[in-house]
Parts: C-alpha cells; sequence; structure tokens
C-alpha cells in the first residue's frame, strides 16, 4: 500500500465548524454549530487533523522553555512563602503563654490553636492482640468477597441499562430495561431511536446461570482505546 496515495487524499474540510468545536473543547463552553458535530470520515481527513495536531504541538514547543522557566520561579516563591510561614508559626508556638495565643501584629496576626489528644494505631497486630483481651468490644470483624475465588458459579453478562446520545444535539438519553442475556441479538434491539443516535449498553450486571441478577455486582465491560503518533515529535 503506498502511503504517499493515502495521505493524498483530497479531503474538504469545514474548517470554521471544526474551529469552532474546538473552542467548546477548551472553554468547556456550549458553542452553536451548524449541523452534526464534525468527525472524520477519510483518512485525508484523518492525515489534515494529524498536520493539525502537529502544528499545534509546535507551537506548544515554542512556550516550552517560558513554561518551564514560570514554573521554576512559582516554585522558588512557594519555596519562599513555606520558609517565612514556617519561621513565623515556629516563633509564636514558642512564644505562646497560657494567657497569650494569639498575636496581632501590624501586617496582620499569627495565631496558635491546640488541638485535642487523638489516638492513632502504630502497630495493628499489637493492638488487636492486646484489644481481644482488655477490650473485645472495640475490635471491628469485616468481611469482603474475593472475586478471583467465584469460580463454583456459571457467570452470566447481563444488559441492564442503555445510554442514548443524540449526535446532532448532544442530548443523551439513559434507560433501564429488564434484565436480558448479552448477546448480539440483544444489542441490535439496543435503543430503536433511530438514525442520528449513538447507542451503547450501560449497566452490566453478572448473573449465575438461571438468569437470576446477582445483587451487588456490575461488569466493567471492555474498552477499545486508540493512541496517536505523529511524526517528527
Amino acid at each position: 500500500m503506498n502511503i504517499d496515495k493515502i495521505v493524498g487524499v483530497v479531503a474538504p474540510v469545514d474548517e470554521a465548524a471544526v474551529e469552532a468545536e474546538l473552542v467548546a473543547y477548551i472553554t468547556g463552553m456550549d458553542v452553536e454549530t451548524a449541523g452534526e458535530p464534525w468527525r472524520i470520515e477519510n483518512v485525508g481527513q484523518a492525515d489534515w487533523a494529524l498536520r493539525k495536531l502537529i502544528e499545534t504541538q509546535a507551537a506548544y514547543g515554542q512556550y516550552a522553555d517560558e513554561i518551564s522557566l514560570w514554573e521554576a520561579a512559582r516554585k522558588r516563591a512557594k519555596h519562599a512563602i513555606d520558609f517565612f510561614t514556617e519561621l513565623l508559626q515556629a516563633w509564636a508556638i514558642g512564644a505562646r503563654t497560657k494567657d497569650t495565643k494569639s498575636f496581632a501584629l501590624a501586617h496582620g496576626t499569627v495565631s496558635t490553636r491546640q488541638s485535642a489528644a487523638r489516638l492513632s494505631i502504630s502497630d495493628k497486630d499489637a493492638i488487636l492482640e492486646w484489644a481481644a483481651t482488655n477490650a473485645p468490644d472495640a475490635i471491628k470483624v469485616t468481611s469482603e468477597v474475593q472475586l478471583s475465588l467465584l469460580t463454583n458459579v456459571t457467570i452470566e453478562v447481563m444488559l441492564v441499562g442503555e445510554r442514548r446520545t443524540n449526535m446532532a444535539t448532544g442530548e443523551i438519553v439513559v434507560d433501564n430495561r429488564e434484565p436480558v442475556l448479552l448477546t448480539d441479538e440483544a444489542l441490535a434491539t439496543v435503543g430503536g431511536a433511530g438514525s442520528g443516535w449513538q447507542v451503547e449498553p450501560i449497566t452490566l450486571q453478572m448473573a449465575v446461570a438461571d438468569g437470576k441478577v446477582v445483587p451487588g455486582m456490575t461488569v466493567v465491560p471492555a474498552k477499545v482505546t486508540a493512541s496517536v503518533t505523529a511524526l517528527g515529535v
């Protein structure tokens, strides 16, 4: 396959629409766009988006040194704040008396406060051994289910909910449904909202072989991710 032929595909792009969506993505503000949100539809448009990514990364790189300098200056200022704060705290604690716990200065106030003593466990095994004889009511017994040991039941994944997203308006509708075994046929009937909607199953639950949903359990569905590697970056 000739890569030159792939990236050379003519790919008209509504750059104004993409810019509007970019502003919304960066600022989190609602920006009106005409028609459905722009999405990559062919390899030519994909290469256009990749070129824009490279241009943006190059622009970011131009400011990298300045960003580093400002970050170093911020860290130095923070260390200076901590330095003077700790000096003032140590002085106020040393100068504190029974009658004087706060110091009003020309540029502000340094106050001290004494917290109540509290218990803290430093050796769990030792305190458990002591409490077993001296304070058994203070011992809390907990139980947990080890999922890796659920080997004596047949597990089925049940579909009990769906999320529909209107690709034109962004409207999201979440519906619950009677639990059904998760199969290709079941997924094909999810939503029924017509074109223009993206439908995905949600709220997957575990069930044993008799089809009864196991309470307190959900299934995290498999997820496909993608990575981008731009040339020269």
